[in-house]
């Protein structure tokens, strides 16, 4: 009789999802326009919910017209926005972005600082490189609409995640899953 036994090594490289969502953020900085029709189906689905949302079907506790406002400001923006660079996928920070990861879900939270307090340029004070930002987002089980979300960035004022996410100055990337958290870091 043969018995197999499988068992499963944590990897300390990019997951093939993680590599998906490096791709589809490099495939939104050298290509702007691109992400425009994705923008319009955004605001089509709010202004589905504000239908709804008016006919009594649907009670809403998020301001729909400022996602609107804020998706038809990105629009705009992403017209005028000139291809960017690639960003590198880093290892270095990979090891960093995930063990932040592990500890938010240990946790069950989703903030910026680690469990001593440190913010993201601080965890990565031993990597060569510069100008460390970080977002953090729900994983819906879905890239591109989490990029989405974070493009539009309706309930940020400084719009932070979209600026992370086209930074002209960015050169490398580390994005982890801890399956229900997003952690993306850019640096240059």
């Amino acid at each position: 009789m043969l018995s197999l036994v499988s068992y499963s090594q944590e990897s300390d490289s990019f997951t093939d999802r993680e590599l998906v969502m490096v791709n589809e953020i490099n495939g939104l900085r050298v290509n702007p326009l691109s992400y425009i029709p994705k923008i319009e189906n955004y605001i089509s689905m709010c202004n589905k919910k504000l239908r709804m949302v008016a006919e009594g079907g649907l009670v809403s506790n998020t301001n729909i017209k400022r996602q609107i406002l804020a998706a038809e400001e990105l629009i705009v923006l992403l017209k005028n926005t000139k291809p960017l660079n690639k960003l590198v996928a880093n290892h270095d920070m990979y090891l960093v972005t995930k063990a932040h990861g592990k500890y938010l879900k240990s946790i069950k939270s989703s903030t910026h600082k680690s469990k001593n307090g440190d913010l993201a340029p601080e965890r990565m004070i031993n990597i060569k490189v510069n100008n460390i930002t970080e977002n953090i987002a729900n994983d819906n089980g879905m890239v591109t609409p989490t990029i989405v979300m974070l493009l539009v960035d309706s309930g940020i004022s400084s719009r932070g995640h979209r600026t992370n996410l086209l930074d002209p100055n960015a050169k490398f990337i580390s994005v982890y899953t801890n399956g229900t958290t997003w952690i993306q870091n850019f640096a240059n």
